[in-house]
């Protein structure tokens, strides 16, 4: 059979043993099937704004968002104790418990969106909750 000599060629191609990946790979592996283009940062971050309350959301890309990228909204911020762990995989806000999950009424609930831009990009973050008495908190860098 031709297609089983093709397939057995393929195998024979490459090495076959298993390699750990290091933790910035996970990271960007991860982030692929997160982020796939800058239609998708915008739409995780669009989803963000919303699930904050924001009722007003400006979008701004530089060089179709391939250069740069600013999303701002109006929405409630995000909490001074929440901060260091905002772009963290897997901490969210939305559940405490799987359980938790039944009940949710957000776009994003799994804590990967803002980790999986840093991933990819840098990330600079802006904050301020109406109990804030200072300026804005800002959050930056890839990876945080």
């Amino acid at each position: 059979n031709e297609y089983k000599s093709y397939l057995s060629c393929i195998v024979d191609t490459y090495d076959t043993r298993m390699y750990k990946l290091d933790e910035a790979a996970i990271r960007k592996v991860c982030s692929g099937q997160i982020i796939t283009s800058v239609y998708s940062i915008v739409k995780e971050l669009t989803e963000n704004s919303v699930d904050g309350g924001a009722t007003i959301i400006d979008i701004r890309l530089e060089e179709y968002g391939l250069k740069s990228m600013e999303v701002r909204d109006n929405g409630i911020g995000i909490p001074k104790d929440s901060r260091p762990t905002v772009a963290l995989p897997y901490f969210t806000s939305k559940l405490e418990r799987f359980d938790d999950i039944s009940a949710l009424r957000t776009y994003g609930y799994r804590g990967e969106a803002l980790s999986a831009i840093c991933a990819v990009a840098n990330l600079e973050m802006t904050t301020k909750t109406a109990s804030d008495k200072l300026r804005p908190t800002v959050l930056e860098g890839p990876g945080h």
